[in-house]
This record gives C-alpha cells, sequence and structure tokens, in this order.
C-alpha cells in the first residue's frame, strides 16, 4: 500500500497540472513544451492511471485524504481571503470590527445587485484597483456567498497577516 501523499505534495501535484495545462492551452500550440518536471509528472501520473484501478485524481496526487482539504479548496480559500485583505483597503475605519462590518455590507449589496450580472464573468469585469473588484474575487472564490462581518473577523484571526 502507498503512502498517503501530503498536503504539500498535492499543491505541488495541482501547480503542475496547472502548469501543464497552462503550456498545452499558451505554449504547445505555438510550438513550446511544457516544462520537463511538470511534463514527466504529467506523464507518471497518466501511467498510473492507466494502469492501475486508481481515479484520475488519486493517480495524479489530488485525492486528499480523510478530513483533509481539496487542494482546489485550499487555492480557492486562499484567493478569497487575499481578496478580502484587498478589499478591506478600501474601508477607513476605525477598527477591525469596524471594517470587517463595512465589508460584510458591501459583499451584501454587491451580491445583491452587481453580482446577478458579473457572476458568470470568466475574468472581473472592474477596474482592479476598485472595490467591486475586491468584492468580485471574494464572491468569486467563495462560490457567490457573502461572508458576515463574523466570519471575515474569524478569517482575518487565522490569517494574522491580514488586518
Amino acid at each position: 500500500m502507498t503512502q498517503p501523499r501530503r498536503p504539500t505534495d498535492r499543491a505541488r501535484s495541482l501547480d503542475a497540472l496547472l502548469i501543464v495545462a497552462d503550456a498545452c492551452a499558451k505554449g504547445c500550440a505555438k510550438g513550446r513544451a511544457a516544462p520537463a518536471s511538470a511534463a514527466e509528472w504529467f506523464a507518471a501520473s497518466i501511467d498510473r492511471f492507466v494502469t492501475s484501478s486508481l481515479s484520475l485524481d488519486a493517480a495524479m496526487g489530488l485525492r486528499p485524504g480523510p478530513g483533509e482539504r481539496h487542494p482546489t479548496t485550499l487555492r480557492r480559500t486562499t484567493e478569497r481571503d487575499r481578496a478580502l485583505g484587498i478589499a478591506a483597503m478600501h474601508f477607513a475605519e476605525p477598527s477591525r470590527r469596524a471594517v470587517a462590518r463595512r465589508l460584510a455590507e458591501a459583499l451584501r449589496r454587491y451580491e445583491a445587485t452587481g453580482w446577478r450580472r458579473d457572476r458568470e464573468c470568466e475574468s472581473c469585469p472592474h477596474d482592479p484597483s476598485s472595490p467591486a473588484s475586491a468584492l468580485w474575487h471574494v464572491l468569486k472564490m467563495n462560490r457567490g456567498e457573502p461572508l458576515t462581518a463574523e466570519r471575515i473577523r474569524k478569517i482575518w484571526g487565522e490569517n494574522s497577516g491580514y488586518s
């Protein structure tokens, strides 16, 4: 029986998959190959998938173990948390609690109005420096669900880099 993959192995597997996909989408069409390390990982993963009874995500090292989060979930929440930090910079309030409250209100308003139109967009339709851009990224990474002020404060408590 093989050892379960560590979360960092899954993250590396996901990164390699994204590199190969990006190389195929951009570079292969122009005659450029994927980086050797990513191509080797991809070939070995496909070989494991074809020669075993593993599912594709297990063969690629992307299946999380019991109680673990899927790498795509981790990537999405990391991006959401980064967008929350950026969005918070648009609110000049005296405390984190007040910023979280204003941010939660802005997310609810945007979700009820502009998000209805913008949610189908693959890339953000707003100026990158605008508050709407940050709100779009938060909702996109949070699957369209606005966050409460309490949840925002909890996220900031879990990620001490955000204030």
